[in-house]
């Protein structure tokens, strides 16, 4: 370092610079002495070390791949499946023409819908993809599909007994009827399935904060949590409209208009319910004997021949909303984008069948 004397002047106006900023320090920090930070012990890594997976781990995973209804539909086709094989003495999976082929035979035997054995075939396929080593030949394939086939042309004169379809007059008829539990608001039930295109569970879970009524447009959003084809889970909403349009008023006399019948039961229960309260305050197993019990009421004065009667369950409000709809001259575009079907199929070939109006 140079041993040169400093400038007096220089000196000077060093410690004036000193002075001035010392100064500074202590108005932003409120006239204290800016004391020494302590030193901070270091941020623990987050470690990238993969995190260990058990075999339950593995299995809730892949369980959560499938609906619950889906799973409960897979589970029934391969118990049924692995009972032929047991009594036959075939191997479960990976499967082969033979237990196939049995399998298919006893299915049509049993005497079930050719869209059942076709349907519950292809599930078990699909579950032998993941045991199979090798793919099944060509002629095993083949063996396979003429099996199908033969049972396609064995069953194809099999009608299938389907739920009733209502009338606008069976409907009018059943609106003024009582059900053996005596819950009057079970008939406004039935009728929210019908004019909403919902499922008996659909119907039964519904809460208060679920309607969402839009009195501008006379319009109702019905959020539904959870249904058999919303897979995702997050839910999915219908909206429906006032029969009569925007020209009713708050009072109309429509006894179809759930627009209309669901707004006065809010009204009249507002201050005795919460938002979280079930709509229709019943359970799954009685809502389903009270439909059985008015459909069956109504079927009885029917003028239909018994062989167009089918079951009378609560699958009728579906069928039922879908046969108003294409009376309306609605397409079946917008019918089954309204009943949350995938395509147009099924609602000709399973919603439209076998009911006054129209050749099975």
């Amino acid at each position: 370092m140079s041993n040169k004397a400093v400038l007096p002047s220089v000196e000077e106006e060093y410690r004036l610079r000193r002075g001035s900023l010392r100064k500074e320090t202590n108005t932003v920090s409120g006239g204290h002495t800016p004391q020494k930070m302590e030193a901070r012990a270091p941020r623990q890594k987050r470690s990238r070390a993969m995190p260990e997976v058990s075999s339950s781990d593995i299995d809730n995973h892949m369980q959560a791949a499938r609906a619950a209804s889906t799973m409960r539909s897979r589970d029934s086709t391969l118990k049924g499946y692995k009972e032929v094989c047991d009594k036959h003495g075939f191997t479960h999976f990976p499967i082969t023409a033979d237990s196939m082929v049995c399998y298919i035979v006893s299915l049509t035997i049993k005497g079930l819908m050719w869209e059942t054995v076709h349907n519950y075939t292809g599930k078990v396929k699909v579950e032998s993809r993941l045991h199979e080593t090798a793919p099944l030949s060509n002629a095993d394939q083949e063996k396979i599909r003429l099996a199908l086939h033969a049972a396609k042309r064995l069953l194809r004169n099999r009608k299938k007994k389907r739920t009733v379809t209502l009338t606008v007059k069976q409907l009018r008829q059943l609106l003024q009827l009582v059900p053996p539990s005596g819950k009057v608001e079970n008939v406004l039930a039935y009728l929210t399935g019908v004019m909403a295109l919902l499922r008996l569970k659909e119907v039964v879970a519904l809460r208060n904060e679920d309607l969402t009524f839009n009195e501008s447009d006379r319009s109702l959003h019905i959020h539904i949590r959870q249904s058999k084809t919303d897979q995702s889970g997050t839910g999915e909403t219908v909206v429906v409209g006032c029969v009569n349009g925007l020209e009713s008023s708050t009072s109309c006399a429509s006894p179809f208009c759930i627009y209309h019948r669901l707004w006065v039961k809010k009204q009249q229960e507002e201050e005795s319910s919460s938002d979280t309260s079930k709509l229709f305050e019943t359970s799954y197993t009685q809502l389903s004997k009270d439909i059985k019990f008015l459909v069956e009421a109504v079927m009885a004065g029917s003028e239909v021949g018994q062989e167009e009667v089918g079951r009378k369950t609560s699958h009728s409000m579906r069928r039922t909303g879908v046969f108003l709809m294409s009376q309306a001259g609605i397409s079946l575009e917008a019918i089954a984008e309204y009943g949350r079907w995938s395509d147009t199929s099924t609602v000709a070939n399973h919603y439209m069948r076998d009911h006054s109006g129209r050749e099975a």
